[in-house]
């Protein structure tokens, strides 16, 4: 197997208290890009047609210190 990988998302959304690393983490291990990034939400794209990929960093959002 050569190059990355192009997996199939549809819509996805998470949430996240680090939206810059999980924007770093996705490009690089998915392939995807930013078509969209703001201060508290990207959009996601590995094929230019729709985001895949929103992540979202609400405000007031805390990481679960039981996980």
């Amino acid at each position: 197997m050569t190059g990355i990988p192009a997996p199939a998302l549809h819509h996805v959304n998470l949430k996240t208290t680090r939206l810059q690393e999980m924007i770093d983490w996705y490009c690089a291990v998915t392939g995807m890009r930013p078509i969209a990034a703001f201060e508290t939400i990207a959009f996601l794209s590995n094929d230019g047609a729709n985001p895949r990929v929103a992540l979202i960093s609400v405000p007031g959002l805390v990481d679960d210190p039981d996980k």
